[in-house]
């Protein structure tokens, strides 16, 4: 029976790995970019210098959309588990017949 402490570890655990996933990918398009002679630091602060307000609030509106989705998706996945998993009854203790 997992418990509702488990199955928020559980989706804990795979945020966690989802991050570090992310991370891994960010680190390796930056060496992509050093490969290319590009300085990842100055792409992004040339880019983002040429965003105007309203690209850099559509993104930020994106990325709270994304994040509202997510959490969304995990009391979805946390109300799904607690219904599938056994409430801890067991059934009656058989008694011998006399």
């Amino acid at each position: 029976m997992a418990s509702s402490e488990d199955t928020a570890q559980s989706i804990m655990a795979q945020a966690q790995a989802l991050i570090e996933q992310v991370e891994r990918d960010l680190a390796a398009s930056d060496e992509e970019f050093r490969r290319l002679g590009i300085d990842p630091v100055q792409l992004r602060a040339r880019l983002q210098a040429q965003m105007s307000d309203a690209d850099q609030e559509q993104a930020r509106q994106a990325v709270q959309a994304d994040m509202d989705a997510v959490e969304q998706e995990v009391r979805e996945e946390i109300a799904r588990r607690s219904f599938a998993a056994p409430s801890g009854r067991t059934s009656p203790r058989r008694r011998p017949m006399i």
